[in-house]
């Protein structure tokens, strides 16, 4: 039976530019948008810096190419977004053959590895869930990928889950096949005997590495991938930063690469409730009563977190505020609360003047909880402004130095170690290098700067600064 990887249905879009490390260490190429600071707003987007060696993609459009059409596939829904039902296929401008003849020639390292595939086409399934739900093991697009034809076109099948409580709801999962992608396309592409990028076939391979690199419980955000596992550190306030890894299939002129570059995300720490609300306040709470304006931060921050009670059930809720009143003084059933708790569940509340958290799962009743037993879930992100401290920490770890950054990169391929898994190596025969592509390059002489001011007797001004750069010598 072939192995099937769910999809997103569309690629990464934009084309990134990322930098290049020469064998020296130094970085020789374009700014990335982690390695030149952050921003001085304070918010913190998981933004990855790279920079890519492949052509850029122009906007003309053409008719579907790339990938055939097989069998009647399910009829459009309008819930279903255009870009997963019709994949343009676009230009790859092709360069003039001329070469750089001005400055040093020298290799430099690019953040691409290689990466070979097999001779044996993906399928392309869509599927459909009854009733609705939102994302199970796919993002909500409802497309998935299998190395070779399943034993069937099209077929229903009947899942019954079942909750903590027991209670089960049954749902229908309409799997159909949609199109046969033909890799012949890429192969063209790359050979240079065709202008046309087959967009649905890279994107196929694509879904497959980013599948391969989420199976051991990271945390996915689109093209970046965050763990704990590869490095993390604090922020401040209960916040900490996750080390991650952006990645991308790129067809190139030196053949089919996965572009990769490291990055860096914010994420509540997996902490008791007390622990996060004495990072957040800087007080010990133990002994001192939460004021009316340490409610509202601490209810303004954990809102909308997932937590985890540390007895009963295992389920998970999310917090919706906090009780004005102290636990010592609220009542369940005219019953203490602090005695009800003792005698269901033999606990002991040792700081009964801090309020009770008021939880719930999805659209539930309210359930009141002690924030000493009460765990933060992990791997959350920190979705809320950075403070301006929480703010330069983090632009300190997403600026690295070049070798550092080069390390972390073939550090964060060996963590993952696509070859060693049955989904990318003996599934769809894929194969990822762990070596960095060395390319040819050029480093030019610096240009003269020349300048001057309007008004000798005037202050020093930029605005009575005029550069001339004079490049006429290095084109001669």
């Amino acid at each position: 039976m072939s192995r099937v990887t769910g999809s997103g249905g569309r690629g990464d879009g934009e084309h990134r530019g990322l930098p290049s490390f020469s064998s020296h260490g130094q970085r020789r190429g374009g700014r990335g948008r982690g390695g030149g600071g952050g921003r001085r707003d304070g918010k913190q987007p998981a933004s990855p810096s790279s920079s890519s060696t492949s052509s850029s993609f122009s906007g003309q459009r053409h008719g579907q190419r790339g990938y055939r059409r097989s069998l009647p596939s399910l009829p459009p829904d309008p819930s279903e977004p255009a870009s997963s039902r019709q994949q343009p296929v676009l230009d790859l401008p092709r360069r003039n053959g001329r070469c750089g003849t001005v400055g040093k020639s020298c290799y430099i390292l690019a953040n691409h590895v290689h990466v070979k595939y097999g001779k044996e086409d993906p399928h392309k399934y869509l599927l459909r869930f009854v009733p609705p739900v939102g994302s199970a093991a796919f993002d909500g697009t409802r497309v998935a990928y299998s190395a070779g034809p399943l034993p069937f076109t099209s077929r229903n099948f009947h899942v019954t889950t079942s909750d903590v409580d027991g209670h089960e709801q049954d749902f229908r999962i309409g799997f159909v096949l949609n199109a046969q992608i033909q890799l012949t396309y890429l192969t063209e592409l790359l050979k240079g005997e065709q202008d046309h990028n087959p967009r649905e076939a890279i994107n196929a391979l694509n879904v497959v590495l980013k599948e391969a690199s989420s199976l051991m419980g990271r945390v996915r955000d689109g093209p970046l991938l965050f763990s704990s596992d590869f490095g993390n550190g604090e922020l401040g306030n209960g916040i900490e930063y996750w080390n991650g890894l952006f990645q991308s299939l790129r067809p190139t002129q030196i053949g089919l690469s996965l572009n990769i570059d490291v990055a860096a995300k914010a994420f509540y720490k997996s902490v008791l409730v007390t622990e996060f609300v004495e990072y957040l306040l800087g007080k010990n709470v133990s002994r001192d009563q939460l004021t009316y304006n340490d409610r509202i931060r601490v209810r303004r921050e954990l809102r909308n977190v997932k937590v985890q009670a540390c007895y009963g059930d295992e389920r998970c809720y999310t917090v919706q505020g906090l009780t004005e009143q102290p636990l010592s003084s609220l009542m369940v059933e005219d019953v203490p609360i602090i005695g009800y708790l003792a005698q269901e569940y033999n606990l002991i509340i040792s700081w009964p003047n801090l309020p009770a958290v008021q939880a719930s799962i999805d659209a539930g009743p309210i359930i009141y909880f002690p924030m000493e037993y009460l765990k933060i879930v992990e791997g959350q992100s920190y979705l809320r402004t950075l403070n301006k401290v929480q703010g330069a920490r983090w632009r300190r770890v997403i600026c690295q130095t070049p070798d550092v950054r080069k390390n972390n990169i073939i550090r964060h391929l060996r963590d993952i170690n696509y070859n060693e898994t049955d989904l990318v190596n003996r599934e769809f025969a894929l194969h990822v290098e762990e070596q960095l592509k060395q390319i040819r390059a050029r480093v030019l002489r610096p240009p003269h700067v020349f300048f001057f001011f309007l008004n000798s007797n005037s202050n020093y001004n930029m605005a009575f600064l005029i550069i001339y750069m004079y490049f006429a010598a290095y084109l001669s």
